[in-house]
């Protein structure tokens, strides 16, 4: 399902962009960037990087699959995006289900690929826990994430806003490192990153991940880079500016009034 996925087509993401990128829903718009990241891996600068397995930090050459991957992100982190980032606390390694520590890391959360930003990527199953679908879930639909031990395939409950969980296969690696010739790209012994691409109208630049997935926590300007293998517990902290706000306050069970108070 995940290599399936990360494939690329040409055909679907003309269609797509044909559509026009305004009027696209959150979910088609997700899918048209991921069909353009694919684009761009298959030629040029991006794909020679790719194949002999370079740590490609620079620019890529401007081309026309760049300048749409561009376009894409922007909209996927715009303020009204359920795929941008969020305030989460996150925890490492172990945990005692008896005892409650403080998080490893806590800050603005995203995924450090510009594949994937701010949402995660899930193996759907049946009631039997078989895999039936590969879906992406948005940290603006998601309360918290609790993971078992590490795989390659993490079995995972994920908490979504509103009360409701699901259990789901969380993949420790980007679905492109399955395209890649090299064996350290396919065994999650490694994590890098093909080109230093800024999205229109930011300072900021991303990679395509390649290997093992890793999270950013940015903190008081410092940014924390951690495996996914090392992740054990995601959870969402709620943001009064969250045009939500209020819906997940009642949710989670607060008085959204009272938080307001309580914070100022």
């Amino acid at each position: 399902m995940q290599v399936a996925y990360w494939t690329a087509n040409q055909v679907e993401l003309n269609a797509l962009k044909g559509k026009g990128l305004q009027t696209l829903k959150w979910a088609a718009r997700l899918r048209c960037h991921h069909l353009a990241c694919m684009a761009l891996l298959a030629e040029g600068a991006a794909k020679e990087q790719f194949d002999e397995g370079e740590i490609g930090d620079d620019e890529l050459p401007s081309s026309p699959q760049l300048k749409l991957v561009q376009e894409t992100a922007a909209l996927l982190l715009a303020a009204d995006s359920p795929f941008r980032a969020r305030v989460a606390a996150i925890w490492q390694g172990d945990l005692d289900p008896k005892t409650q520590r403080q998080p490893n890391a806590f800050g603005v959360c995203s995924n450090a690929s510009l594949t994937h930003l701010g949402c995660i990527e899930v193996i759907t199953l049946d009631d039997k826990n078989m895999p039936i679908g590969l879906e992406f879930l948005a940290y603006d639909e998601i309360h918290s994430v609790v993971m078992a031990a590490p795989a390659q395939f993490r079995m995972s409950r994920i908490f979504l806003e509103g009360g409701a969980d699901i259990m789901a296969l969380v993949p420790l690696q980007y679905g492109v490192s399955w395209k890649s010739p090299n064996d350290f790209d396919r065994d999650g012994s490694m994590t890098r990153f093909i080109g230093a691409i800024s999205p229109s109208g930011s300072a900021s630049s991303y990679g395509i991940g390649v290997g093992q997935q890793d999270l950013t926590c940015e903190s008081e300007g410092a940014v924390t880079l951690m495996g996914l293998s090392s992740v054990s517990q995601i959870e969402m902290v709620l943001d009064m500016r969250d045009p939500k706000f209020d819906e997940k306050c009642r949710g989670r069970g607060i008085d959204p009034n009272e938080a307001r108070k309580r914070h100022g």
